[in-house]
């Protein structure tokens, strides 16, 4: 009938991993999602639904999902950071000692683990599960698709985003244009 979607094609991009997802990551090939014991992907080819891990003795619960390079990586409540296939197999995990309310962070092609309570970054080493301290003023900056860098500063209690050209900032400014008459 008329107005109605066609929902049996392939689905679209709907994360694009931008950093303020917290229970949804993507990849090509999938969109991961996560609920408070299970983590679960749709096969975006057919939109199959397959569930990859689950927390069986419900003493925990997942805050934080994330697909990254050929692994998919999970942070609990309890503070503890999981890596496994994007299958769902080869689990590993470590407790995540000193850093409070973590979250993911990806920036220039590397993930981070930002503790939200202070602010620090730290930079995952996804072989060993190993965290280097980073600079957190990368969790401020974001790369476009084509490389071009934004960065977002609070000046005199303002927000503002800024646009590196040749490696000099430059205020960011965008105008909205409208089919509406605006008074």
């Amino acid at each position: 009938s008329v107005g109605e979607k066609d929902y049996s094609t392939k689905t679209n991009s709907m994360v694009s991993n931008n950093n303020r997802n917290h229970l949804t990551s993507e990849d090509e090939e999938y969109i991961y999602f996560g609920g408070p014991f299970t983590v679960k992907r749709i096969l975006k080819e057919d939109n199959t639904v397959e569930s990859v891990f689950e927390i069986k003795d419900f003493s925990d619960e997942i805050v934080d999902v994330e697909s990254f390079l050929d692994k998919l990586y999970l942070l609990t409540f309890s503070n503890k950071l999981i890596s496994m296939s994007k299958e769902g197999n080869n689990i590993e995990e470590i407790e995540l000692k000193d850093i409070d309310s973590p979250s993911f962070y990806t920036y220039d092609n590397e993930l981070y683990i930002v503790a939200n309570s202070t602010g620090d970054v730290y930079k995952l080493n996804s072989e060993d599960l190993e965290l280097e301290e980073a600079d957190s003023a990368i969790i401020n900056q974001y790369v476009a698709a084509d490389g071009t860098l934004f960065i977002k500063k609070n000046e005199n209690g303002l927000g503002r985003v800024y646009v590196v050209v040749d490696g000099e900032l430059h205020i960011f400014i965008f105008t909205i244009t409208s089919q509406a008459n605006i008074p």
